[in-house]
């Protein structure tokens, strides 16, 4: 988020530690899930911090206040609510956080998961010598804290929905707590929030303790929603980047990227899945093997990534990556292949779009959507292109 190469950022998960550490050239930085630092905290402390990346860890506050049937608390939810204190794990235990919950402790909840992000590299570092080893790294006698701070934050519909004050609350509470470190509060927003509010809530975050903001539109599947739905997002940050202060897209894709051409400094996605969340699901789950088709930029299963390409032919949705420069079925590659391929393939993006006007960039977009109109494919693969044009045309 400050002082970026590339703009990119990846979502941390302890079982793909081999993938950043061979493209480590390829993002910027890692955005760990306060979850995974809690449940893996030794071994996610020992591998980021010999990787020497910057780093920052998510909070992921709004699943406590999601409601789910209480039977299905898994670990990594508890060690959530502990971080953010007694009082939130024991009303978490029996049911969802209410904003008259959190109120009253926006102040130490703030404190609380502050501190574990400031102390997360001296508490997390028992594992150093073996990463260091593997890695071929130094031991370093000590290691930074996080690039930037996140605080609690709690999805809200509207400013009028209880819950955008206790986030803004917690938010600011926040600036007492950040000592040296920069501080980056979350928007965390519904599809819904009244696009007529925004001007309103870009005043109540143009505070100068926020030295940037990260903007989170809950569950904004980019290549399902409609031009109006992802306008409103553009118009979001349009307005927010007349602050003057560095803006985070957290989880995003293609269309995520373009927003740099409008204000936005930076963004992240997972690797293999993880271009959108919904901040509420609380079940675990595999990510299915999928393949990213960089003309269309959205993944497909590797079945429907085959069938597309076959239709097409030729070389027009092609990948030339080095791992896709042999031609064979997409059900032969590895998941590691696959990874590997979608590194190469927004790493791509970003380069092209780098000196690239947004113009000329929905052209081409314009161009493929066109092309693609004189095969016999399924509307629903492309049509994303059209609403993507349609939604930033007015900006270009």
């Amino acid at each position: 988020m400050f002082d970026c190469r590339l703009g990119h950022y990846l979502t941390y998960h302890h079982v793909s530690q081999d993938l950043f550490r061979r493209h480590r050239d390829k993002y910027d930085g890692l955005i760990i899930p306060l979850s995974v630092a809690c449940v893996f905290k030794q071994g996610t402390g020992g591998f980021v911090l010999t990787l020497k990346t910057q780093y920052a860890l998510d909070p992921r506050t709004p699943i406590l206040q999601a409601d789910f049937d209480r039977q299905s608390i898994r670990r990594a939810h508890l060690e959530i609510a502990d971080v953010h204190g007694p009082t939130v794990r024991q009303i978490f235990l029996s049911g969802p956080l209410r904003p008259a919950d959190v109120s009253p402790l926006a102040a130490d909840i703030a404190a609380r998961v502050l501190s574990f992000q400031k102390q997360f590299a001296q508490q997390s570092a028992e594992k150093v010598d073996k990463y260091a080893a593997l890695l071929g790294e130094e031991v370093e006698s000590a290691y930074g804290g996080p690039h930037f701070l996140i605080p609690p934050y709690f999805r809200s519909s509207g400013r009028n929905d209880p819950w955008y004050q206790v986030s803004l609350d917690v938010a600011k509470a926040a600036v007492r707590e950040k000592e040296r470190y920069r501080l980056a509060p979350v928007l965390h927003i519904t599809e819904g929030f009244p696009e007529n509010e925004f001007e309103a809530m870009a005043n109540d975050y143009n505070n100068p303790g926020f030295d940037g903001l990260i903007v989170f539109v809950n569950d904004l599947q980019e290549y399902v929603a409609r031009a109006t739905t992802l306008t409103k997002y553009a118009n979001l940050v349009a307005l927010l980047q007349g602050q003057g202060k560095p803006l985070f897209g957290l989880f995003g894709g293609y269309f995520t990227l373009l927003l740099r051409k409008v204000g936005l400094g930076c963004f992240s996605n997972a690797v293999g899945y993880g271009e959108f969340r919904d901040s509420g699901r609380h079940e675990g789950g595999q990510a299915v093997s999928r393949y990213y088709i960089p003309k269309l930029h959205r993944y497909f299963t590797v079945t429907d990534g085959e069938t597309i390409l076959n239709i097409v032919g030729g070389g027009l949705l092609r990948c030339a990556c080095s791992v896709c420069r042999r031609r064979r079925p997409l059900t032969d590659f590895t998941s590691r292949e696959l990874l590997d391929h979608f590194l190469n393939a927004r790493l791509t993006e970003i380069h092209q779009a780098g000196p690239t006007g947004l113009s000329d960039l929905l052209d081409e977009l314009d161009e493929t959507r066109q092309r693609l109109e004189n095969y016999p494919m399924r509307f629903d693969w492309y049509s994303h292109l059209r609403e993507w044009v349609e939604a930033l045309r007015a900006f270009a």
